[in-house]
């Protein structure tokens, strides 16, 4: 067991899906991130799996099938998720997201969703509450957080039509009468500084928005942003599925790694795991949905797929590279 290796080798599997919760949780910029240093990673990504084919060629083994058998249950969970998707059990195409972060058009991107909130809102006639709500809640938060709220609200307001824009606006102005005079300035020094914000981070602490409502928005911003700049659709699209593709092969790698030959045993207890590191840090890196009692259902069962040709490890990985990985290891 050679632990140097494998613990590189196991750091390195967890670059991808790293990035993708620090940007959402902690608002990082995967798009910086992947602009300066994502080529050097691939180069280096290459370069590792030299030396390693080199110097312990049991681990470039446990790398390849489990970067095999990643990618073939990416492509089963899919079909779980898509089909899901189609039936409203998801929020969104999450691909999508991962591809505008990756190519920096995410704020837009979440700009029009929120616009076709306050739309929908409009359109019922309850502006004036769900305005009411969350600027009365804006006092609360700490003054990044106010930033980041009046930031993501003057941009999806200017989504909308001129007439549409003032009928927000003078929502926003009752709702701003309501407060408290300390309240009210506290919420107009807020925009004044969320107006000259440069990159504003995750809007957090606000009332959350049922899902229903929410992928209804969601599926109209799509076809306005496809419609707005069909080539950087495309470009976030192929991007973030290729990201989503990237994640699904690590979590093979890191599988192999960790398991060896494994079981089908191991294999449901680590869908298990990744299903619920999901469910923990969906509300996290989506703060303004709010999500039904039975929406952990579809995801469970598409990670249960995910994790079926995991167990063709117990064929493809031999008794020498088994020994490499940490179950291996131990059982020996």
């Amino acid at each position: 067991m050679n632990w140097i290796l494998w613990l590189g080798l196991l750091a390195w599997s967890g670059i991808p899906i790293t990035l993708l919760v620090a940007d959402r949780v902690i608002d990082a910029d995967s798009h910086r991130f992947l602009r300066l240093l994502g080529w050097p990673i691939v180069v280096g990504s290459a370069v590792l799996i030299v030396v390693v084919g080199a110097a312990e060629p049991q681990y470039l083994q446990l790398v390849g099938w489990g970067a095999l058998v990643g990618l073939m249950g990416t492509i089963t969970l899919d079909v779980v998720r898509l089909v899901g998707l189609r039936f409203g059990a998801f929020p969104l195409d999450m691909p999508l997201v991962f591809g505008a972060m990756a190519t920096g058009q995410i704020r837009g991107f979440q700009r029009l969703v929120m616009g076709r909130v306050l739309r929908q809102a409009l359109e019922s006639d309850t502006i004036e509450d769900f305005v009411r709500a969350r600027v009365r809640r804006l006092p609360r938060l700490t003054k990044r957080q106010r930033v980041n709220v009046a930031a993501m609200m003057t941009g999806a307001i200017a989504t909308l039509s001129d007439d549409e824009a003032r009928r927000v606006g003078e929502a926003q102005f009752a709702a701003l009468s309501s407060l408290v005079e300390n309240d009210r300035r506290k919420v107009m020094a807020t925009m004044d500084a969320a107006a000259t914000a440069a990159r504003p981070g995750q809007p957090r602490g606000l009332p959350r928005i049922p899902m229903s409502r929410f992928r209804s928005a969601a599926a109209s911003a799509v076809e306005q942003y496809r419609a707005d700049d069909a080539p950087g659709f495309r470009s976030s699209l192929l991007a973030g599925y290729l990201w989503h593709a990237v994640n699904g092969v690590t979590f093979g790698i890191m599988y192999a790694l960790i398991f060896g030959q494994g079981s089908w045993l191991w294999a449901l207890a680590w869908g298990a795991a990744v299903w619920l590191a999901m469910m923990i840090a969906m509300p996290l890196m989506m703060p303004t949905l709010a999500l039904p009692k039975w929406f952990p259902v579809v995801p469970f069962v598409a990670h249960v797929a995910m994790v079926g040709p995991f167990v063709l490890l117990t064929l493809w990985v031999s008794d020498g590279a088994d020994l490499g990985s940490l179950v291996g290891w131990l059982a020996a």
